[in-house]
């Protein structure tokens, strides 16, 4: 079903934005107008304020899909959706990749979480109180060395996590980086490889593990941070709705943007 699915949106995605702004204008239009009959009517008063509605939404969707930019854009866009299918008609593996993912995600999360589980049984306890015959107290208490384990355990998992998204995200970028700029011969990729994501991956672990780890490794240090600047940033625009200078995350974080730009494994995706 997905890849007839890929099919029909690659060959029929001009007709489809056709019905969607036909559907939007011209539709609309009707509609509108069919509600203000039934409303002169008498049959329904309400058909006043839905017409009205139908046909303002109808006026808008004519005045904006009618400007050069919205066309330039919806050209775009339906240029990129008929290229991302035909790049996953030409290679199947793609819709695989989040399969591929999810199985390793949860293979590695196993471990981690029953190595977690395991540390967390075998703590060292403290004293026990015994109050009746069949009721015992235990006060546990996690040395220095047993809080670290957990804690660095749980670092991780959500290091891991973010791992796994940059391979994911360098994976698709590979793939379709791979099949951009194979030439067309007949219509057809010349000497395409089958199973690319399998390859993307192998070639992620063979040559940039180290840059996606140490990303992902910014990334989940830094987030904290990054969420406290966009709390701060929304709280300026809301208490300084006029202000046109420029946001204190964005002129803190700017420099840091564009060292961080040359360490991301989607730079260079060869």
């Amino acid at each position: 079903m997905g890849y007839l699915y890929f099919k029909m949106l690659e060959k029929c995605v001009d007709f489809m934005i056709l019905v969607f702004v036909l559907a939007a204008t011209n539709l609309s239009v009707i509609c509108g107008l069919l509600a203000f009959y039934t409303a002169y009517s008498g049959t329904d008063a309400r058909g006043w304020v839905v017409g009205a509605g139908l046909l303002l939404f109808g006026c808008i969707a004519i005045h904006v899909l009618s400007k050069s930019d919205t066309q330039a854009a919806i050209g775009k866009a339906a240029g990129c959706i008929e290229a991302a299918c035909e790049c996953i008609n030409q290679e199947f593996s793609l819709l695989m990749e989040p399969i591929v993912s999810l199985t390793v995600r949860l293979t590695i999360l196993l471990y981690l979480f029953c190595l977690f589980a395991i540390l967390l049984l075998t703590v060292t306890c403290a004293d026990m109180e015994l109050l009746h015959k069949y009721d015992v107290r235990k006060h546990i208490v996690f040395s220095a060395e047993e809080s670290g384990s957990l804690g660095f355990i749980l670092f991780v998992i959500f290091w891991f996590m973010e791992m796994s998204t940059s391979m994911s995200q360098y994976v698709l970028a590979w793939v379709s980086e791979r099949w951009y700029f194979m030439p067309y011969v007949n219509d057809q990729k010349l000497d395409w490889e089958r199973h690319a994501v399998f390859k993307g991956y192998f070639n992620a672990i063979r040559y940039h593990m180290g840059s996606i780890a140490f990303g992902s490794f910014l990334i989940l240090t830094l987030r904290p941070l990054r969420i406290m600047l966009h709390i701060f940033d929304t709280l300026q625009a809301k208490l300084c709705p006029g202000h046109q200078q420029q946001h204190f995350s964005q002129g803190c974080l700017s420099d840091a943007g564009d060292v961080l730009g040359h360490l991301s494994p989607l730079r260079e995706v060869g």
